[in-house]
């Protein structure tokens, strides 16, 4: 019979050497989740902007059948397009004369809470279930609280993301077109042809857009979909954005395809005379479709 002689009871096991990670192995660990992370997040971004542009898309489709809708309640007269802030209109009561304005951070809760209730006074408040959040872009809203804070702030009108053409009361016309009548000063949708736009996205680079809600389309549209940062008015980034036509749907479109129907306008001060065309190819069209008037109020 063989015997095994006993550790002794204070003796040290054997240690077993540890693998351990060289520093050069961390640093190239390091190195590949840098660039995964570098390939992954562009991708999530750009998932994140679509989601928040389909959000947008059904944001102005919503607002464009309730404007059928009021339409429809009303002789076929559309609501106001928000030119100034004394009367009844499609975003707001006359209410808001009172409450627009800029704001610094420590007002700004208020200011909206006022402009809120502003909202529910408007002639499409009803139409769209009196929900705030159809007024307002995901993505502005985010860039609002952020990035773009500052030119928020200077905003008179804070409530909405949106404009409306102001063709839609005739106004910002030179050529002579015809003027509107009916009880809100409009064009009635039998006026108009289903592809001609009313609403889009406003430029949140020039604060005085916000004054009130509605501009001309020379007034600019925002870009703020896109893969890069519009840092400006007028530099086409690649963006696009949603508008609204009165047929009651929606349409994703480029600044470059918007700018093919103004033309340089206003603009023409801002960028170099070849960006944009002096005026568009073909008039009337989609933006500038003023009844009565062979330019569509050009």
């Amino acid at each position: 019979m063989s015997s095994t002689t006993p550790k002794s009871l204070g003796e040290d096991p054997v240690m077993q050497p540890i693998r351990a990670f060289t520093l050069i192995e961390l640093l190239v660990v390091i190195a590949i989740i840098a660039i995964l992370a570098g390939m992954l997040l562009p991708a999530l971004s750009k998932a994140k902007d679509k989601a928040q542009n389909v959000i947008d898309f059904n944001n102005t489709k919503n607002i464009m059948l309730g404007t059928l809708m009021f339409a429809g309640d009303n002789d076929e007269y559309m609501p106001r397009p928000a030119w100034g802030n004394s009367e009844d209109c499609w975003a707001f009561g006359k209410g808001m004369a009172q409450v627009a304005g800029t704001a610094s951070l420590t007002t700004l809760e208020t200011q909206l809470q006022n402009q809120e209730l502003a909202f529910r006074q408007g002639q499409l408040a009803n139409y769209l279930g009196n929900t705030m959040k159809i007024m307002i872009c995901p993505k502005d809203a985010v860039e609002s609280r952020s990035s773009k804070r500052n030119n928020y702030l200077q905003r008179n009108v804070k409530i909405t993301s949106y404009t409306w053409n102001g063709f839609v009361g005739g106004f910002g016309s030179n050529s002579g077109g015809s003027s509107p009548s009916g009880p809100f000063k409009t064009y009635k949708t039998t006026d108009l042809r289903p592809t001609n736009l009313i609403q889009w996205e406003t430029d949140e680079n020039t604060p005085f857009l916000f004054n009130d809600a509605g501009n001309r389309p020379d007034e600019g549209i925002s870009q703020r979909h896109a893969s890069s940062i519009p840092k400006d008015s007028y530099t086409d980034v690649g963006g696009r954005s949603s508008v609204g036509a009165i047929g009651g749907h929606a349409v994703n479109m480029t600044f470059r395809e918007f700018y093919s129907m103004v033309g340089r306008g206003r603009r023409s001060e801002l960028q170099p005379a070849a960006s944009f065309p002096q005026q568009p190819t073909e008039l009337p069209n989609d933006l500038y479709w003023m009844p009565g008037s062979d330019r569509g109020g050009w």
